[in-house]
């Protein structure tokens, strides 16, 4: 009895002494992550060891480990990682990728899938046949297939720099659970609750109040079909989940007043190392920072905004974009072509080919010579810089031979291009070539 009532006082006093230090060295500024303010260390030009900018997360550093001040939000990135972002066969993909070990990019889709934007790996990036990056790649190994496209510089042993994770600081939630029975609503003030539980069909509702957009579970798990609505109007939303986050197969989230266009606005901070499980055919928009655990998103997934990592696991049939990126490019129809198309030559070339165009720089026509040894479906395309299509010269199944096909330098609304360089793009099987040109006025 002696020992336990010893024990008590012993445990009760840690607990004060605790909660002195806590007052004394932390605070809470609303912005979904606590600022450090120990008077033991000072703020300077070479160590943060706090800071903010009402995006959810803290650069946080100590006296073993101080972050550079020059370290990127989380949303500078589509997909920043620690470990690895392993991406199979994707529709689209459009945003800046890094990741401080491997990259691997699966065979892409039968008719191509894009990236567009630059990807850096500090050890190895493997990229397999049909996939075409619109960007710069720099890696320290690239295994690069031979039927995979790179239309910026592809840089094998490069010393790719290391890009520091955000660092979430701790946070709690305690023990008022919440349940979302099937097909109803839930409405959330900003708040602390513990966990948070989303049945089938329904929806849970989050806003900012005008004071605050912050909350704080314990675990949130959404389960099948259900929706998560977000009201941006009066401010940013946080989402700051201590141990277990899950998103059902097809669910959505929904963001107020401007759908995916708000993605900015809404971030999940995860503070645990178990799976951030976002399942099939679902619609996410928001930053994302799991620095300890890995994000998953099921097939056929849409996603806008950016994830930061210690591993991203995305599968097939998906689209993610950055916040600011365009749509994945869809298909023209061919009466928008102001082209013409000639069969040049019936003697049957033995290899596919696509010729650099001439005239190159030209104005105001340019002509784009290819050839393919056998009869199938062919395309040719021509985007921006940007990766928005600009035009489809041919999306329809050709004999074997060599053709002859004149810009107008038009795009498919029949207005004259801008001054600048573009790519066009020929794939006929799992061939695939791109090459540039230039429209001068």
């Amino acid at each position: 009895m002696r020992f336990a009532w010893a024990f008590l006082m012993v445990h009760m006093t840690l607990c004060c002494l605790f909660a002195e230090l806590h007052a004394q060295y932390f605070g809470g500024n609303g912005d979904g992550y606590t600022t450090l303010e120990s008077p033991d260390l000072s703020l300077d030009d070479s160590n943060i060891y706090a800071g903010g900018s009402g995006d959810g997360y803290a650069m946080a550093s100590s006296p073993a480990g101080p972050l550079s001040a020059t370290s990127p939000l989380p949303h500078d990135f589509l997909f920043l990682a620690e470990d690895e972002v392993n991406r199979d066969k994707l529709e689209f993909s459009a945003g800046d990728i890094h990741s401080n070990n491997d990259i691997s990019f699966d065979k892409g889709q039968p008719d191509q899938t894009d990236h567009v934007g630059n990807i850096t790996a500090v050890n190895e990036f493997k990229l397999r046949k049909r996939n075409l990056v619109e960007g710069d790649v720099a890696a320290g190994d690239l295994d690069m297939s031979s039927k995979a496209v790179v239309t910026g510089t592809a840089e094998d042993n490069a010393s790719v720099t290391v890009v520091p994770l955000p660092v979430l600081t701790p946070f709690a939630a305690n023990n008022d659970d919440r349940e979302v029975d099937k097909d109803e609503t839930l409405a959330l003030a900003p708040g602390t609750y513990g966990d948070l539980e989303v049945n089938k069909r329904s929806t849970v509702q989050l806003t900012h109040d005008g004071n605050s957009g912050e909350y704080f579970f314990g675990t949130a798990d959404f389960g099948k079909k259900t929706v998560l609505e977000i009201d941006v109007s009066s401010g940013p939303v946080v989402i700051n989940v201590v141990d277990e986050f899950e998103f059902g197969g097809g669910s959505k989230m929904v963001l107020l007043p401007n759908g995916e266009d708000d993605s900015e606005l809404v971030t999940l901070n995860y503070l645990g190392d178990k799976k951030v499980d976002i399942d099939e055919e679902v619609d996410f928009f928001a930053t994302i920072v799991a620095p300890a655990a890995e994000v998953s998103f099921g097939e056929d997934s849409f996603f806008r905004g950016a994830i930061c990592a210690y591993f991203i696991q995305l599968h097939d049939g998906g689209t993610f974009l950055h916040h600011g990126a365009s749509s994945a490019p869809a298909p023209l129809a061919k009466s928008a072509n102001p082209s013409s198309l000639t069969f040049e030559n019936p003697d049957l070339p033995t290899s596919f080919a696509l010729q650099q165009n001439y005239p190159n720089p030209f104005n105001p026509t340019t002509t784009i010579n290819f050839s393919v040894p056998e009869a199938g479906a062919v395309t040719l395309t021509i985007y921006n810089l940007r990766g928005q299509l600009v035009q489809t010269l041919i999306s329809d199944d050709r004999a074997a031979g060599a053709y002859s096909v004149v810009w107008s330098g038009r795009d498919a609304t029949g207005a004259q291009v801008a001054s600048g360089l573009y790519l066009y793009r020929l794939q006929a099987g799992e061939f695939v070539s791109v090459r540039k040109m230039m429209f001068m006025k």
